[in-house]
């Protein structure tokens, strides 16, 4: 029995090492990289999951195993409402589940309330009360609606104590997060380019810039929430202008997705981004200077060289981001506002699904695309409450000690927050709810270390 517990010991200790590593990291982002772009999602899909079971066996620590349930959200987003090609995958959870239960069971977990408990609690209760004394309050507990319901409410309250007791109190965490949201940078700059390089000639000689590609949207969620910690990670590393680089391809990423809620958000945020590294590294510079010139002047020469010429490229993109108080996303906001207005304290909740403007995909409930339409006309007051108080005291961590993390975690959430605002990243619950609650989370441990070294 020695010999056995001694085996797992060495075991668990040296992939915790290949985890806390740059290869891990690689290699999950490849294989998601390489599932998206030959269609392979199944097979990508199959191999993440085992790499997530095998980590879940052997290691306590669940940190990396954020960087897979990232990489598992992007692979399939070409696929988006293929619901019957994805079917055939619940097999994995013949494996995932038992993994994760052997976790518990050889780490029994503690209850951990942590700061962010209550706030989680609250929204919780007001998700699953959603719609109360409504006619939709029953459908929130039946098909797509039961799983956002479920997940959103008091299953994102059992995450959130899952990740308060298995996320490591490690000092250097939020710089291995940080490498973790390099590999969700990298990957979504790879799915980009990858669709116009296989579509290159449909696009130059008749899509144009402006061709549809649906997974834009969530794409965007990652890229706003993972694209400041590449410069995060320039201000900590000594490879400065490599990682400076990379959250340059990054926003180039966002804007060639010609996602709106991106291009608008992305824009709002690099500047600052640039700005900071300006401030915080002034020996490096000219090297910032020269890689946004080096980038942009490539921009710049494509658009004059394959398209109809840089200022009308602007000018294609300036149209695209206008918003119309006629479109769809408009008379959404206004129906919440009415939904919100007949159902005052609890709103509509989840159930909702009688209105014109927006048809949902399969597995999918109604969405407002707005967040705090979602908020008003799906969970009413209760909502607004439950949803402010977890705003403030995450906006209280931020400000806490004013570390330079805590910096860019506000650009990452002013990004992904400013985008939620044309769409839904606060209704996604895996990843992107749990995602955030992670780095809420990270944070506040991080203020508690900054503090004792201070001391």
């Amino acid at each position: 029995m020695q010999r056995l517990k001694n085996t797992y010991n060495t075991i668990s200790g040296n992939l915790e090492r290949f985890l806390y590593s740059y290869a891990y990291i690689a290699l999950v982002t490849l294989i998601g990289a390489w599932g998206f772009i030959f269609k392979q999602e199944f097979t990508a899909i199959v191999i993440v999951t085992v790499i997530l079971s095998i980590q879940w066996v052997f290691v306590k620590d669940i940190l990396p195993s954020l960087l897979g349930a990232m990489i598992l959200g992007m692979i399939p987003l070409a696929r988006y409402g293929e619901v019957d090609y994805f079917l055939p995958l619940f097999w994995v959870l013949t494996y995932v589940v038992p993994a994760w239960i052997i976790h518990m069971i050889i780490y029994p977990p503690k209850f951990i309330k942590g700061r962010f408990f209550y706030p989680t609690l609250a929204i919780a209760i007001s998700i699953t009360l959603g719609g109360l004394f409504s006619p939709y309050f029953l459908d929130s507990f039946k098909g797509a609606s039961l799983y956002y319901l479920s997940f959103l409410g008091f299953g994102m309250v059992m995450i959130y104590v899952f990740v308060e007791n298995y996320l490591p109190n490690r000092k250097d965490a939020v710089l291995y997060f940080s490498k973790m949201m390099l590999g969700v940078g990298i990957m979504g700059i790879l799915m980009v380019s990858s669709y116009y390089y296989y579509n290159w000639d449909d696009i130059v000689n008749n899509g144009g810039l402006g061709r549809y590609f649906q997974w834009r949207n969530n794409l965007s969620n990652n890229l706003l929430l993972s694209m400041p910690f590449a410069f995060y990670l320039a201000y900590k590393n000594k490879y400065v202008h490599f990682y400076y680089l990379i959250g340059v391809l990054q926003f180039v990423a966002l804007v060639m997705s010609f996602s709106r809620g991106g291009i608008i958000f992305g824009t709002l945020v690099f500047p600052f981004l640039v700005t900071t590294m300006f401030i915080l590294k002034p020996k490096k510079s000219l090297g910032f200077i020269t890689i946004l010139v080096l980038v942009f002047g490539a921009v710049y020469f494509m658009a004059e060289e394959y398209f109809d010429g840089f200022m009308t490229v602007i000018n294609d993109i300036r149209e695209r981001v206008q918003i119309s108080p006629d479109e769809a996303r408009a008379n959404m906001l206004r129906m919440a506002w009415e939904n919100f207005k007949n159902y005052p304290v609890f709103g509509t909740g989840f159930g909702f699904s009688t209105a014109p403007h927006y048809n949902p995909q399969p597995m999918a409930m109604y969405w407002y695309h707005t967040t705090i339409g979602q908020i008003v006309g799906s969970l009413g007051l209760m909502g607004i409450i439950a949803y402010t108080y977890q705003m403030m005291l995450r906006g209280y961590t931020l400000i806490e000690k004013r570390t330079v993390f805590n910096l860019f975690v506000a650009f990452s959430i002013m990004g992904f927050a400013g985008y939620s605002m044309v769409n839904v990243g606060y209704f996604i619950p895996l990843p992107m709810v749990a995602v955030v609650i992670q780095i809420f989370i990270l944070a506040e441990r991080n203020n508690r270390f900054d503090k004792a070294s201070s001391n």
